[in-house]
This record gives structure tokens, sequence and C-alpha cells, in this order.
């Protein structure tokens, strides 16, 4: 009786100070905020199949003062003749890769996009089929006249294109496979599934 008493009181101590107390819960970080400027790289090669890339630049809106921080996303969509098409997703931090650097500071060396009224247009040629990969380059941060513009611009051996390919092949070895991860917080993708090539 006795040592049922005493467990009793002992219960009624605990009830009147509220609950055991019980480990701190971690708390869960925003994912990144990502600023309005972005790029975006979409390649189309025809061969005995059909691959088509999609690239995404996003730049993070913190670390300013250590620099632009950039977020690199990649999806791919390979269909072979007579097989089921394989898609794949990949990633880059710039953090990891100076390489992405060197391939944005680029930008600023290309050629100004002119455009060419009805008066200064050549006779009409036809352009014979060429199995060169189409780059569509699209750019967020663009100007004309001081406002800003939206800019898109499809290239197959200019300026444009050759920029992308020297750039793919020297961030190459950054590519990671998986989902994204900065600062060990999971990033949605930017880039939606390839569902169909799109002619």
């Amino acid at each position: 009786m006795v040592k049922h008493m005493g467990v009793l009181a002992l219960a009624l101590g605990f009830a009147a100070f509220g609950a055991l107390p019980t480990a701190a819960q971690p708390q869960l970080s925003p994912p990144p905020l990502f600023a309005s400027d972005f790029y975006r790289v979409r390649v189309q090669e025809h061969g005995y199949g059909r691959t088509e890339r999609v690239i995404l630049f996003r730049r993070l809106q913190r670390d300013v003062e250590n620099g632009s921080h950039w977020l690199i996303e990649r999806r791919e969509r390979l269909s072979e003749l007579g097989a089921a098409p394989a898609t794949s997703y990949a990633w880059i931090d710039s953090r990891d890769c100076d390489e992405v650097g060197v391939a944005l500071g680029r930008l600023d060396t290309l050629p100004s996009l002119s455009v060419r009224g009805p008066a200064s247009l050549a006779t009409p040629f036809s352009i014979p089929p060429s199995h060169q990969p189409v780059v569509t380059f699209e750019a967020a941060p663009a100007s004309q006249g001081g406002s800003p513009v939206r800019l898109s611009i499809e290239d197959s051996t200019g300026p444009v294109a050759r920029w992308w390919f020297e750039s793919q092949e020297a961030v190459k070895p950054c590519w990671r496979e998986g989902g994204a991860v900065l600062d060990g917080k999971v990033v949605s993708p930017g880039l939606p599934e390839i569902e169909a090539w799109r002619d």
C-alpha cells in the first residue's frame, strides 16, 4: 500500500509541473530563394535517334557579397530507334565548379544581337536540311534600349552554339546525378520532365 501511495504521489508531482520534457525538434529550414534571372539552353540532336537536353541556370538571391551563386540543372531525353526513351536529371552547384563562372563570364563577350529590316534583307535562298545540333538559348537578364526583355536565340553554328558546346565540355566533370542539394537542403527541380520531343 505504501509503495502504491509513493507512485501516486510521484505521478501527481509530475502532473503539477507539466509533462516530461522532450527532445527539441529540429526546425525545417525554408528552401533557398532564387532570383528572377535565369539562362536556359535547349539542345536538339538528330541522328539514329533523337536527343533533347534542357539546361537551366538559376541564381540564388543570397551570397551577394561572396559573388554569384548558381544552381545549374539538366534534364535529358534520349529516344533511340526501337527502344523506349531514357531520361535523366543532373545538377551542379557553381561553388563547386569554377568552370560555371568562366562559362557565364563568356556571355559578355558574345557579339551584340541586331535585327535586320526588310530593306537590308538579301534575296531569299533555300537552306538545305542540316544534322547539326540546334541550340536554343533564352535569357531573362537581357535588355534592349535600356528596357528589360526576354531573349531567345536559335543557333547551330554561330557564336551562341559555339559558346554552349565549349562550355558543355568544360563543366562535364561537375555534373551530379540525383536530386539537387544545397547546404544540406533538397531543392525542388526548376525543370519539368521532358515528356516528348518537341519540333
